[in-house]
């Protein structure tokens, strides 16, 4: 049972769940009448607790501002900012020991406010609309450990000007997803120009391996282990070599599928001839969502990139889209290019 009480009757509800206050999340109350007789009490405090926490997240974004400013001055080869204001940091890194690139988002000071006034949609709706490239990348998990722990597949050539690969590595019982672009000869670190797109991943069951079902959790130590999270992310791809992590996902509940299955289904491109047997195979779904061009489009496409994220924070049955939902109860892709 919830000890918790609440903060104007003293009453614990249980089993329904007290309800904070909106305003400063500092009190907890049984239901809107127990707030309203708290209120006279509780008002001073409530504002006081209101104006500390947004002092707090102020003091914070102007120390990362600095801080980005510091990097941005010190012109340094590994590590770039693109674009730094009020609303946002944005920033690229390249790391030395994997010789990947990888995009810092840092909200401002008037991220909220920027956000509350333009209220931008969440991309997650319109998944499975664009312009698509659908790849299946075949692997066994018990080859990784073999392979150092890691496979790759061929880069994988789109109309939309962007040559991606996809990775798979072992770490600690969980398959590891990301997506990676092939560097392009002459493209700076900083650059603000790219091609904005999402990714969407299933994985493929069924004796005939061609059904397809969404991704497992994770599990062990990791942020939000045995629960679904989304399965589309969005990116902007610059050229220089970036690299997205995408998901984790527990290696025993990823679905196995016959190599010769699925050879002989001819419903998806790709290599599967490294699936002799028995493994698992990736179906990867990448939609062209524009092109980004200037420090202001890659400003808006970064933001519209980072909307999910808020939006399965604010209401989590809507983090797998609705899109991801449909093709895994029917088993098959709705619109594939």
């Amino acid at each position: 049972m919830s000890e918790a009480k609440c903060d104007a009757c003293g009453t614990n509800p249980y089993p329904v769940s007290l309800k904070k206050c909106s305003y400063c999340k500092s009190t907890a109350y049984c239901d809107a009448t127990c707030q309203r007789a708290h209120w006279s009490k509780h008002k001073k405090e409530c504002k006081r607790i209101k104006r500390e926490l947004e002092e707090s997240v102020k003091r914070k974004a102007i120390d990362a501002i600095d801080a980005a400013k510091k990097v941005a001055s010190s012109d340094s080869e590994d590590v770039k900012i693109i674009a730094h204001n009020e609303r946002v940091i944005l920033s690229r890194t390249k790391d030395k020991s994997d010789g990947h690139c990888y995009s810092h988002f840092m909200p401002g000071k008037e991220y909220g406010d920027f956000i509350t006034s333009n209220r931008p949609p969440c991309w997650c709706a319109g998944v499975g609309q664009e312009q698509s490239l659908l790849v299946v990348f075949p692997f066994d998990p018990k080859d990784l450990k073999n392979r150092g722990g890691y496979a790759k597949s061929q880069y994988l050539n789109t109309p939309f000007e962007v040559n991606f690969q996809i990775h798979v590595s072992e770490i600690l019982g969980n398959i590891s997803v990301d997506l990676s672009e092939e560097p392009k000869a002459g493209v700076s670190l900083d650059t603000s120009a790219g091609v904005n797109c999402r990714a969407t991943y299933f994985f493929l069951k069924g004796v005939d391996a061609t059904q397809i079902t969404l991704p497992p959790p994770s599990k062990g130590k990791f942020k939000r282990s045995g629960v679904q999270v989304a399965n589309s992310h969005m990116a902007i791809w610059p050229g220089v070599g970036m690299k997205q992590p995408l998901g984790l996902h527990e290696t025993k509940l990823i679905p196995s599928v016959d190599g010769k299955a699925l050879r002989d289904s001819g419903k998806f491109s790709g290599d599967t001839a490294d699936l002799a047997d028995r493994g698992c195979a990736l179906v990867m779904m990448i939609e062209n969502c524009g092109v980004v061009s200037g420090v202001k489009e890659f400003e808006t496409a970064s933001i519209s990139s980072q909307l999910h994220k808020y939006h399965s924070d604010a209401r989590p049955e809507d983090e797998i889209p609705n899109f991801s939902k449909e093709v895994s109860e029917r088993g098959e892709p709705r619109r594939a290019l």
